[in-house]
């Protein structure tokens, strides 16, 4: 039932978009492939609105309801109406056949330069059919297998809190645009958690945006050299790899081609270009939102739009009224973010990131790097096609463009290419230490990127398209000291100069062979290449038996040669199978079976979002989540886990052990296999033996919803509950979280709606089925002042005659952070686990945090608001109902010390 939920919400949101397209569209003159990428960039625009509409505050997003229920009808109405007016007042016309909006191809569409006649528009429906299947089998194949890695976690956590606080603010603590924040929000909040659906925009994004490559080709230079760019972009590894995950790259690539192609209708006065100029303003506006990269799509809508008004000889007030509209829409929509996204006080360690950690001290010379790690993404044999024939291009076009001056520069550029890759290290400077080294690479390509723009014989086409290339090509290669996988911007404009070589090259050869024979051998040797480059392909991204980066090189597909031999380059990995049966404990978590702290060795923003936000804590945790060669390892002592810990349960995947849960109590029954089948709902099943205790055959505990606190696996400031508690004159306790197992004992879930949040005077939640064996709770501290001593921290458990049942003491941090030295303004995170007594009688408890210095043993005074002094703060308070205790787990001991 989610899979038809997911599948109607996205014909949802591409079915608002095909409306507007075919309003903002003209119908007689685009194509219905050319509508249908445009809708999928206007349906991201609806889908990303009504998810912020719905986190709003609710006047804002009230306004933002009555000003679109008044301008949507108002303005279709004035649409109809013309449309109305003008078929009354012109009638049909021979151009203007009646039948003319539901053709499905311009007659210019063919196989040859200039249309190619029916025998080669026969061949475009199957051609567009067979480009349909390979980019949706890449981009949608087991979508859903994969469990959420690194960045992905990061987006979908704050997606998370985004709907839970019902406030934007998250989007500005991000180092990037807010959308792979905002599209997996709102099916998050309709309770779907599935990866596969979290990352079905992103897909959707991915597979319209080869077809929009497919129709600005065809627009720039007809369909043959349409179709060879968008099947070369349809299997090249980066644009599959970032359709599987969640994250930008996909929006970026979509709303990128869309605004050059906009542009272009608007540089060939199409009916619509007005328009047209609008929604590529629009596409840079909105593509902005998932990365400041989409700068690099402004220089060729720019061109073009330019191109025209010097054509035309615009006045000064044309040139005005022609583009300052669109420039201001584009600028305010990315204001709408980046200004209070720059104005944030985070931004000052996000400029830091950027600055010191990606940009560094240009210039370098990352080309090396790109071949090596794009020939992971892909076969080494696409990597060396592609630059072969931009390269080949290139020299053509200086040629063409200069004559024999061009043809010199070009066997000079070609030369000079050839001692930069035998010998980088002759353009090397600076210090020999660095990392990477700097480099006057850029030296190289510098003359032959201007001199291509600037020749004589080049036209508009060709500027904008080379215009679109060269920019993120340098910042890439030469500007950027960790460019890793962001080579991605350049490939729609690489491959669109390729396909236009590929184009010409066969024109030339059906004009000196027999076009029978010509017509036969291209498509076939088309095919054979597709073919190679798409087994690379399935084998790394859609076969999961091996999961090929994890068991690389033991995965290495026999005849694929690689540069990098066994080792590929370190970072910059997204999109690969990667499956070690974290729903499982997600389920483990949920139903009670694991109650306490963990530590793991997979990084933090995973465990995070899997284990429902419980306190990670390094030392002597409860227990010790161990995955199988995980892609982003954290060190963990494995020999010592062995030794000291007892097996808990062994996740299988597919039948092979993924994961291990060990345990710092003994396991009553001994420990649990279970098995994780991918192609299932269900997470989990017992695989062997009977259900040990605490097994997901226990009852799930009452009153849980799927909350996940955020803070730790963030390490943001943003608390689950936010609290204000000073603690003598220097300490003040920000906020809790509270993982599944505290809420299952009634701890408040905050939200900015109050919809479960605690208030002062209500009554306890009372408690009917088995507490679980620990609560946890992560505080956040921050020093208002500075700090002179180390106080220690409790969390204790007290009944209803003020007696500690249960505690937590401690320095903070898992005792890696005492509070000497705390800096003013800084917020320390702090994971407490509660082990509970295995039973409690019924009455009401109450779970108390504070400060004490463990030398007097006197705490600090407690105050919250206008509240009088306490010695602790009360967190939340819960009943225990006759006949239910708590569940399995030691009782807490008291430590030396503890108050």
């Amino acid at each position: 039932m989610n899979t038809l939920v997911a599948a109607a919400a996205t014909l949802v949101w591409l079915g608002a978009g095909y409306v507007a397209a075919i309003h903002l569209a003209d119908t007689r003159s685009t194509t219905r492939l050319e509508r249908a990428a445009l809708a999928g960039g206007l349906g991201l625009v609806v889908l990303a609105g009504a998810t912020l509409l719905g986190v709003l505050p609710r006047p804002v997003a009230a306004a933002a309801a009555v000003v679109l229920a008044v301008a949507i009808p108002r303005y279709l109405y004035r649409f109809y109406r013309d449309v109305l007016d003008r078929a009354l007042r012109e009638g049909p016309t021979p151009d203007t056949p009646a039948d003319s909006r539901s053709a499905t191809l311009p007659q210019h569409w063919g196989w040859g330069p200039g249309g190619g006649g029916r025998a080669a528009d026969a061949l475009h429906l199957p051609a567009i059919l067979l480009l349909v299947a390979v980019a949706a089998f890449f981009r949608f194949a087991h979508l859903g297998y994969s469990e959420l890695q690194g960045d992905e976690a990061r987006a979908v956590l704050m997606a998370h809190e985004m709907g839970r606080t019902r406030s934007p603010e998250i989007l500005l603590l991000h180092k990037k645009g807010p959308l792979e924040v905002v599209l997996p929000a709102g099916t998050l909040r309709l309770g779907d958690w599935r990866e596969g659906t979290a990352r079905l925009p992103f897909a959707v994004a991915g597979f319209l945006g080869v077809l929009a490559v497919l129709a600005l080709g065809t627009r720039l230079w007809g369909f043959r050299a349409g179709f060879v760019a968008a099947m070369l972009l349809a299997v090249d590894g980066y644009l599959i790899a970032f359709a599987r995950i969640v994250q930008y790259q996909s929006v970026v690539f979509l709303c990128s081609v869309l605004a050059v192609w906009c542009a272009w209708r608007f540089h060939q006065r199409a009916p619509d270009g007005d328009r047209m100029l609008l929604l590529a303003g629009l596409c840079l506006g909105f593509g902005s939102w998932a990365h400041y990269e989409m700068v690099f799509a402004a220089p060729p809508v720019a061109w073009l739009a330019l191109a025209r008004g010097r054509a035309e000889r615009w006045p000064a007030r044309e040139w005005v009224r022609r583009l300052a509209p669109a420039a201001l829409l584009a600028l305010a929509v990315a204001a709408a973010f980046y200004v209070p996204f720059v104005r944030h006080p985070h931004f000052a360690e996000t400029r830091a990131y950027i600055l010191e950690r990606r940009v560094g001290s240009p210039p370098f010379n990352m080309l090396g790097d790109y071949f090596r790690r794009a020939s992971f993404y892909n076969a080494s044999y696409y990597v060396m096609l592609m630059g072969g024939a931009l390269a080949a291009v290139a020299v053509a076009r200086l040629r063409a463009g200069w004559g024999r001056a061009g043809a010199a520069l070009g066997l000079a550029w070609a030369a000079a290419f050839a001692v930069l890759v035998a010998r980088p290290g002759w353009f090397e400077i600076g210090p020999a230490d660095a990392d990477p080294r700097r480099s006057l690479a850029l030296l190289v390509f510098l003359p032959i990127a201007a001199a291509i723009f600037a020749a004589p014989r080049i036209d508009t086409r060709w500027r904008a398209v080379w215009l679109w290339l060269v920019g993120p090509f340098f910042a890439a290669s030469f500007l950027v000291q960790k460019p890793h996988t962001h080579f991605y911007t350049l490939l729609p404009a690489w491959a669109l100069v390729v396909g236009w070589g590929v184009d010409r090259g066969l024109t030339h050869l059906e004009a000196g062979a027999p076009v029978a024979l010509a017509r036969r051998a291209a498509p076939l040797v088309g095919a054979a290449l597709v073919a190679v480059f798409a087994l690379h392909q399935w084998w790394v991204f859609v076969n999961h038996a091996p999961e090929y980066k994890r068991v690389f090189p033991a995965a290495r597909l026999g005849g694929y040669w690689q540069p990098f031999g066994d080792t590929p380059p370190r970072g910059g990995y997204f999109g690969f199978p990667y499956r070690a049966g974290w729903n499982t404990v997600r389920a483990l978590f949920e139903s009670g079976a694991l109650s306490g702290d963990y530590d793991s060795n997979e990084e933090p923003l995973i465990t995070g979002w899997y284990t429902g936000g419980a306190p990670r804590c390094a030392g002597r945790p409860r227990y010790h989540l161990v995955a199988w060669n995980p892609q982003d390892a954290v060190d963990l002592p494995l020999e010592a886990i062995e030794r000291d810990y007892h097996l808990h349960t062994t996740i299988r995947v597919n039948g092979q052990p993924k994961l291990w849960v060990w345990d710092r109590e003994p396991v009553p029954g001994g420990p649990t296999t279970l098995d994780e089948d991918p192609a299932t709902a269900t997470p989990w099943r017992l695989s062997a033996g009977a259900p040990a205790a605490g097994s997901p055959a226990g009852a799930a505990a009452p009153g849980r919803d799927r909350s996940v606190p955020v803070a730790q696996a963030l390490d943001l400031p943003v608390p689950e509950v936010p609290r204000d508690v000073r603690f003598g004159h220097r300490i003040r306790l920000r906020g809790v979280d509270l993982p599944l197992a505290s809420e299952a004992a009634g701890a408040p879930v905050g939200t900015r709606a109050g919809s479960r949040a605690a208030r002062q005077g209500d009554p306890p939640p009372v408690v009917r089925a088995p507490l679980p064996g620990a609560l946890g709770v992560t505080l956040l501290w921050e020093a208002y002042a500075p700090v002179d001593r180390d106080y220690s921290v409790f969390v204790h458990v007290v009944d209803a005659a003020g007696n500690t049942v249960a505690q937590s003491d401690g320095w903070p941090g898992c005792g890696t952070e005492p509070t000497h030295g705390w800096e003013v303004g800084d917020v320390h995170l702090d994971p407490r686990v509660v082990d509970l007594p295995p039973s409690l009688a019924p009455g009401r408890y109450t779970v108390r945090a504070g400060l004490y210095d463990p030398a007097t043993g006197e705490r600090l005074p407690a105050r919250e608001g206008q509240a009088d002094h306490t010695d602790a703060a009360e967190l939340w308070a819960f009943e225990l109902a006759a006949g239910a205790s708590a569940g399995p787990g030691p009782a807490g001991e008291r430590r030396a010390g503890a108050r």
